[in-house]
């Protein structure tokens, strides 16, 4: 999780240790557990495509 957070941190002009930026970082490391299932129940399916669903999914607020 620190990669992540510390490239969200660079990226944002934001402190390393901001609760946010580690929040953030958070909900795309689980986000990708979530792609990570979705594979193992169809291995067909398209990594990037799924990678781009989750951001789309985070970018939308989490609304269900």
């Amino acid at each position: 999780m620190l990669l992540i957070s510390e490239a969200i941190a660079d990226r944002a002009g934001r402190p390393r240790d901001d609760f946010a930026v580690r929040t953030l970082a958070g909900a795309i490391i689980g986000s990708m557990f979530a792609v990570l299932s979705e594979l193992a129940d169809d291995p067909d399916a398209e990594l990037a495509v799924l990678v781009d669903r989750a951001f789309s999914f985070l970018e939308g607020g989490l609304r269900l």
